[in-house]
């Protein structure tokens, strides 16, 4: 059931029967962590796996996910484990949703904007104007890779690789699928003077 889901994503069975992991990476966050959004429901893992017939499947304790529910990490480990936790994959960041806590949020959030965003972390230290260009410019202004919607979003997930993060609603985020929210809890000195400039509107 698992790969009759899967592989009605164009490319994905040639793929999977050849071990083409890097391909197999790019065609699930093309069409699976990025699976659009739908009738006012979230997009993501979740619903392309309810959406393609397995609400049944990841909706009830199973010992053969280790009897978690709604958990794309587990459908993948046991459906094919050669593709997370492996450097031409998948990230567990991708698609773990229940590893999230305020902290982790936090944690590598900043590592990811540190790490893509040169210059940054000094200059949140040093000049709080010239971090918020430096955020607009790469982070706000960030053009997709995978062709979804660009900005802030596209920029967490393809970059900082939290598409997990965002797989669902959080109460440390306002219970929101925002990267304003993530922002106000990880960078709050300059979430406020970019509101303060209109720019978070």
């Amino acid at each position: 059931m698992i790969f009759a889901a899967l592989d009605t994503i164009k490319g994905f069975r040639q793929a999977r029967i050849s071990n083409d992991i890097p391909t197999m990476a790019k065609l699930y966050r093309q069409n699976v962590i990025d699976f659009p959004a739908k009738n006012g429901n979230i997009g993501g893992q979740i619903a392309f796996y309810n959406n393609h017939g397995l609400t049944g499947l990841i909706s009830h304790p199973r010992a053969y996910l280790n009897n978690k529910m709604h958990c794309p990490y587990e459908i993948l480990r046991f459906a094919i484990p050669q593709l997370i936790d492996n450097d031409r994959g998948l990230h567990k960041l991708e698609i773990i949703q229940e590893y999230w806590t305020r902290e982790t949020a936090i944690k590598h959030a900043k590592e990811g904007l540190f790490r893509e965003v040169a210059g940054l972390e000094n200059a949140l230290e040093t000049d709080l104007e010239k971090a918020a260009i430096l955020f607009e410019r790469m982070v706000m202004n960030y053009k997709s890779q995978r062709k979804s919607q660009n900005g802030q979003m596209a920029f967490y997930i393809e970059q900082c690789q939290l598409a997990g993060l965002f797989g669902r609603k959080h109460d440390f985020l306002d219970n929101k699928i925002s990267p304003h929210e993530l922002l106000k809890i990880t960078l709050p000195n300059l979430y406020e003077h970019l509101k303060a400039k209109g720019k978070l509107n």
